[in-house]
């Protein structure tokens, strides 16, 4: 079985049904998920029927629930991070907490934003494949999530994951330019493409 993990700009500018152009971050906040998967299955011709969606903040419980994460950092993700924070990291593997990796996946020093989401959601998946870490990412996970899945299903996603059996990454966009719109900065991408 092949998991598909979409990491989708929340800033991408797309046409929100009642809404008009905005934001999917705006979408979510006005519309819910809903709102937020009927846009993108509009936007861009999907077919999304099954779905996991997890909150940031239960992401930054679920890492400081099992004891921070790795990141492994560039010489200038760490200066940026020190000067935004006041921090003292350094480049190489470096263990973050919340405020780290809250700053950390919104930087777009040596890649950008959602690289850095990919880059935390690896880490979580690396640190749940230590045995007794397991059951401290299911109680985490299990109150920071929307899904449409059964139990049963997510049990079987949860060990493909675990087990590297075919998880494939994809971000979205790949380019596109950042505006103001109405004071809010987007993405405008060629939704044609």
């Amino acid at each position: 079985q092949q998991i598909n993990l979409f990491a989708v700009n929340p800033c991408v500018l797309v046409p929100v049904q009642g809404y008009g152009w905005t934001s999917l971050m705006n979408g979510y906040e006005m519309g819910g998920l809903s709102c937020v998967i009927n846009t993108l299955n509009q936007a861009f011709a999907l077919d999304i029927n099954q779905y996991v969606f997890v909150n940031s903040e239960g992401l930054w419980q679920i890492s400081d629930q099992m004891g921070g994460l790795s990141i492994e950092l560039s010489a200038a993700e760490a200066a940026e991070l020190n000067r935004l924070l006041g921090t003292a990291y350094s480049a190489g593997e470096t263990v973050m907490w919340t405020g780290g990796l809250q700053a950390y996946t919104k930087l777009t020093v040596d890649g950008d934003a959602i690289e850095h989401w990919q880059k935390v959601c690896n880490a979580v998946i690396d640190k749940a494949k230590i045995e007794n870490r397991r059951s401290q990412l299911i109680k985490a996970v299990s109150s920071n999530i929307s899904t449409n899945l059964t139990f049963s299903e997510l049990k079987t996603i949860g060990k493909s994951v675990l087990q590297n059996q075919g998880i494939v990454q994809y971000q979205f966009p790949k380019e596109g330019e950042y505006k103001l719109l109405n004071g809010e900065l987007v993405l405008d991408v060629d939704l044609a493409t």
